[in-house]
């Protein structure tokens, strides 16, 4: 039986959300079929770069919260 896997399932595997029995199914695939080892592997990247991002209000931001805070 050939066992596609979905965007989804790529995402829940990269996450270690999948059975392990999905995770041997899958990395079946990842060896026999170059499409899902693609998505596969540009997911990663993707997470990869979601995991760097730092997200931070600018100063000004910080600035008027503190103000507001003190005049209270």
């Amino acid at each position: 039986m050939v066992e596609t896997f979905t965007q989804n399932e790529l995402i829940m595997a990269i996450y270690h959300e999948l059975s392990s029995d999905e995770m041997v199914g899958l990395e079946t695939q990842l060896n026999t079929n170059f499409e899902i080892e693609d998505n596969f592997d540009h997911l990663q990247e993707m997470k990869t770069a979601l995991d760097q991002l730092k997200v931070s209000p600018r100063q000004a931001v910080i600035d008027q919260i503190l103000a507001f805070s003190k005049s209270i």
